[in-house]
């Protein structure tokens, strides 16, 4: 019979993991994913991926916490969004891994801020945003994890190569310029303002905006760069 509850089912998975039998995990874990324990489900998944008691089987991995995910196990999500996003056991699908830390995170697993943050730090995502990564950082790092606080402080030391990879983009490529003045915006790059203020001004990468203009001349000003105030006057 199943467990009468997750509590006894999590600590024959703790006791059974403490002993390092392999084959009695596999046994265990097994007799309690078939009664719909999801934890037992997640802890069957990983034996499959390790390979160190059957065959590795990461479709049949894949297959369990799948499973495990539908009914709203947040483990399953990380797990599943770890394999998506390093692309070792499944083809690698950054929008999947994306939606699976979201659930999780929506779920309060604090840690799946970082892995959506290096996923919008990531290159190869098509909607890869610097500064919404940092922000995530930083919020990853008020909640203690250190790992994302050292990304944070990466991005914030990088902030003068965006400016100049910025300002050498601006006639062949308006867009990554615009959004190259904006990832040092965010980290606090007075320069980086002002230019983000003639973008809106000019419609350099971005649609003409006056009062976007305007907000970021601004806040040029409030940064101390003296250079704002002539085309801050005029705005006024």
């Amino acid at each position: 019979k199943a467990p009468a509850n997750n509590e006894i089912a999590y600590s024959l998975i703790a006791e059974a993991r403490s002993l390092g039998e392999k084959e009695a995990e596999l046994s265990l874990f097994t007799h309690l994913a078939e009664r719909g324990c999801e934890e037992a489900m997640c802890a069957l998944a990983d034996l499959h991926l390790e390979g160190r008691v059957t065959k590795r089987n990461s479709d049949e991995a894949i297959r369990i916490l799948t499973r495990a995910a539908a009914s709203g196990n947040s483990s399953a999500y990380i797990s599943l969004g770890k394999l998506y996003m390093s692309g070792y056991d499944v083809k690698r699908n950054l929008n999947e891994a994306l939606k699976y830390f979201e659930a999780a995170r929506k779920l309060g697993r604090d840690e799946a801020i970082e892995y959506i943050a290096d996923i919008y730090h990531n290159k190869s995502f098509e909607g890869r945003d610097v500064a919404y990564a940092y922000d995530l950082y930083r919020e990853a790092e008020s909640l203690g994890n250190e790992s994302a606080a050292a990304k944070a402080e990466s991005i914030l030391s990088a902030r003068e190569g965006y400016y100049y990879h910025a300002t050498r983009s601006e006639e062949t490529m308006p867009k990554e310029a615009f959004r190259g003045y904006a990832v040092a915006t965010v980290m606090g790059h007075a320069p980086a303002m002002l230019k983000l203020a003639e973008c809106y001004a000019l419609g350099i990468g971005v649609e003409k905006n006056r009062k976007e203009a305007f907000l970021w001349y601004k806040k040029a000003h409030a940064a101390g760069l003296e250079e704002a105030n002539l085309p801050l006057g005029v705005c006024y």
